[in-house]
């Protein structure tokens, strides 16, 4: 068992199990703003998971009523249940300082973003907006000291 004011992991659980609340919070309290920002923005996202699976009245997109049964045929029901499952993970990566948070926040809002122009039929030339979103958010995730130290200072607990 690990004692509750150690900060050493007991070896035969897994780290992610050994992250105590006011460790998470000090986590987030030493994140870079934006890094704050994206990780409440993953969990914000968990709306999208709980309006796609609550039926509700037609609402209208770009004027169009849309009901309940056509936001899932259409295939954003799945979308939005697929960004309201990935980002909160993503951000409760973040608040660990695993490493592959990066990537998997990276990776999902690209699925999200390139999956929307089958799905929602989006005009072909703003494919150059949300690539330069992407090439932005890995810049900021992978090249931005702050962001590299706040992730790094996990390495130390990551290895054995």
């Amino acid at each position: 068992m690990c004692d509750r004011d150690s900060h050493s992991p007991d070896p035969a659980r897994p780290l992610y199990f050994t992250v105590r609340r006011k460790d998470m919070w000090s986590n987030f309290s030493a994140m870079p703003s934006l890094l704050k920002f994206l990780t409440a923005h993953a969990f914000a996202c968990f709306a999208f998971f709980v309006g796609s699976l609550i039926p509700q009245t037609p609402f209208s997109i770009n004027g169009h009523q849309v009901s309940y049964s056509e936001w899932w045929t259409s295939g954003a029901g799945p979308l939005a249940v697929f960004l309201g499952v990935a980002l909160p993970i993503c951000g409760y990566m973040f608040l660990l300082r695993k490493a592959d948070a990066r990537a998997a926040y990276l990776a999902s809002v690209a699925i999200v973003l390139i999956c929307s122009y089958v799905v929602l039929r989006r005009p072909p030339f703003l494919i150059l907006g949300d690539g330069c979103l992407i090439a932005f958010g890995g810049w900021y995730l992978y090249r931005r000291s702050a962001v590299v130290a706040y992730f790094a200072s996990n390495q130390r607990l990551e290895r054995p």
